[in-house]
């Protein structure tokens, strides 16, 4: 049943143009998406004086915080 339902999907495939069939999801961001981001966080950074390093410290206690409020610790 599986052979058979394969080659019956494929065929109809072929007969359909290719701008129709849905793209499949790629869960992982394209290099131009990472690039971009890079970039972004960097011009932040800068901007606010601060350094990667400093960020990272800073996002870090942030979400400590926000997780023991949510939990009811705060």
């Amino acid at each position: 049943r599986a052979v058979s339902d394969h080659f019956r999907a494929r065929r109809w495939r072929s007969l359909l143009p290719l701008d129709l069939l849905p793209e499949p999801a790629d869960p992982s961001p394209r290099a131009e998406e990472i690039l971009v981001h890079d970039e972004e966080r960097r011009a932040l950074a800068a901007e606010l004086g601060l350094g990667e390093n400093h960020v990272a410290v800073i996002l870090y206690r942030a979400m400590r915080k926000l997780h023991a409020r949510l939990e009811g610790k705060i």
